[in-house]
């Protein structure tokens, strides 16, 4: 029988080892997450910075015709950074609060839409209060669809009387967070004089690149939020906002029309809505869906019960 010899096992060899180790997961994760929390964040924060830079870019042109025509070209597309925004104030994008203000400063020149004060109407007032339609409780819905004669309101009409009482309203729920509403104030000090020194080099540029359609998205903003909870008078929330689930809709809004899901747990990232909306969709009523238009269901004149 012959007898077999194995080969000697080879020296140790650092230096080899070193170039041949895989990397410490420790920094891979680093990599990934230091800045973002989520991955999905990338491509909103990738459509801010290029809406940014064609604001730049309009801006520094010679012409304010020119300048005004590419806003105008532009607006269209630069809404739907309100999406992003109406997200980041949800869902903080970056790890680094520093970034994040940067980054509402960039969303404030294309929605018009601040830092602290939205994130007090909206998430202090609307999605603690959406439920309650009456006009004349002191906690009502600032988004109510309901007038002071207890009937439906007309979209504008609507949409006039958000714009109308936003700040009021902020200001109302600011005496339940006074820290927010100080840092309001004091962001809104901070945007007014930067509005302020670009209106003194430019004026008219500043005013068609920006100013113009700040106001246009906060318009657009109001005008399109009258859909979402328009005839639903209950306290169920899986009755109490309507849900788009046309999936070129909620691409282009990033999972807005998954509002259902997105008012049941308000602090999801948005790219969790749609797993969420599946778990829920049976709870969901068949008169709850909808197709962007106004609801079937709302047509008719509702009155308070």
């Amino acid at each position: 029988m012959t007898k077999t010899t194995r080969s000697p096992r080879p020296a140790f060899n650092a230096g080899a080892r070193e170039r041949i180790q895989l990397p410490d997961p420790a920094v891979s994760s680093w990599m990934n997450h230091a800045v973002l929390r989520k991955r999905a964040d990338l491509g909103p924060v990738v459509f801010v910075l290029m809406i940014a830079s064609v604001q730049g870019f309009l801006f520094l042109q010679s012409s304010v015709l020119v300048a005004a025509f590419g806003a105008v070209v532009l607006w269209p597309i630069q809404t739907r950074t309100i999406y992003i925004a109406h997200n980041h104030h949800h869902h903080p994008i970056f790890r680094v609060r520093s970034l994040n203000l940067l980054f509402e400063t960039l969303l404030f020149l294309q929605t018009g839409m601040p830092s602290f004060g939205f994130p007090l109407h909206h998430n202090r007032g609307h999605h603690v209060s959406y439920r309650n339609q009456n006009p004349g409780h002191s906690d009502a819905d600032p988004h109510s669809w309901i007038g002071v004669n207890g009937q439906q309101l007309g979209r504008w009409a609507y949409s006039w009387r958000l714009l109308r009482i936003a700040v009021p309203t902020a200001r109302h729920l600011g005496l339940r967070h006074p820290q927010m509403w100080r840092k309001f104030l004091y962001v809104s000090a901070f945007y007014g004089v930067a509005i302020t020194l670009l209106f003194a080099v430019k004026p008219l540029h500043t005013l068609s690149v920006f100013l113009l359609p700040m106001v246009l998205s906060l318009v657009a903003l109001s005008w399109s939020t009258y859909v979402h909870h328009l005839g639903l008078l209950t306290n169920d929330p899986y009755c109490a906002s309507y849900t788009n689930v046309d999936s070129w809709a909620n691409r282009w809004g990033y999972n807005i029309g998954y509002h259902t899901a997105h008012h049941v747990k308000p602090g999801l990232h948005w790219s969790e809505l749609p797993a969420f909306h599946a778990r829920i969709a049976d709870r969901i009523p068949e008169h709850c869906y909808y197709d962007g238009k106004v609801p079937a269901h709302a047509k008719s004149h509702v009155h308070l019960p």
